[in-house]
C-alpha cells in the first residue's frame, strides 16, 4: 500500500511539473500579445512634437518645426507629417511620410512606403502623462560613434 501511495504522488507530481513549463510559455506569449495591444492601443491618436534633443543636447525648434505631428492608426499605419523652412521665403514646407508599424515590448519599427528591406527605422518607446517619447539611435561611420535623438511628443 505504501508503494502505492507512493508511486501516485511520484506520478502527480510528475503530471503538475510537466504542464508547469508549457501553460508558463503560453502565459508568456499571452503577456506579450497583450502588452503590446495595449502599447499599441496607447500609441493610437495624434502626437505633436514638443521638443528634440541630440546626443543629449536640446534643439531649438522653429516655427515649422513645431507643427511636426505623428498619428497612428490601430490598424498599425502611421503618418508623419513635418515641415521645413523654406529659407529662400520662410514659408513652411510640409513632408509627408505614411507606412505601418509594429511594436515589439517597448521597441517601435516604422517601416515608410517604397522603404526596402532592412530600411525600416527602429526606435524604443514610452508613454506617460499624455506623453510619447521615441528614442532612435544611429550608427554615425564617419564619427564611428552612435548618435541618439529623443523625440517627445504631446498627445493632440
Amino acid at each position: 500500500m505504501k508503494k502505492l501511495l507512493k508511486m501516485a504522488f511520484i506520478a502527480a507530481a510528475f503530471f503538475v511539473t510537466s504542464c508547469g513549463k508549457s501553460d508558463d510559455q503560453t502565459n508568456n506569449q499571452t503577456n506579450n500579445q497583450t502588452n503590446n495591444q495595449t502599447n499599441n492601443n496607447n500609441l493610437v491618436g495624434s502626437w505633436i512634437i514638443e521638443s528634440e534633443t541630440e546626443n543629449g543636447i536640446a534643439k531649438v525648434l522653429n516655427e515649422c518645426e513645431k507643427k511636426n505631428t505623428y498619428t497612428f492608426t490601430a490598424d498599425n499605419k502611421y503618418s508623419l507629417v513635418s515641415y521645413d523652412k523654406n529659407p529662400a521665403n520662410n514659408q513652411c514646407k510640409e513632408n509627408l511620410e505614411e507606412g505601418t508599424y509594429t511594436i515589439t515590448g517597448k521597441q517601435i519599427v516604422l517601416t515608410e512606403k517604397g522603404d526596402r528591406i532592412g530600411e525600416a527605422d527602429e526606435a524604443t518607446f514610452s508613454i506617460a502623462n499624455n506623453k510619447l517619447t521615441l528614442t532612435f539611435e544611429d550608427f554615425n561611420q564617419s564619427s564611428s560613434a552612435t548618435e541618439t535623438t529623443v523625440y517627445i511628443y504631446k498627445r493632440k
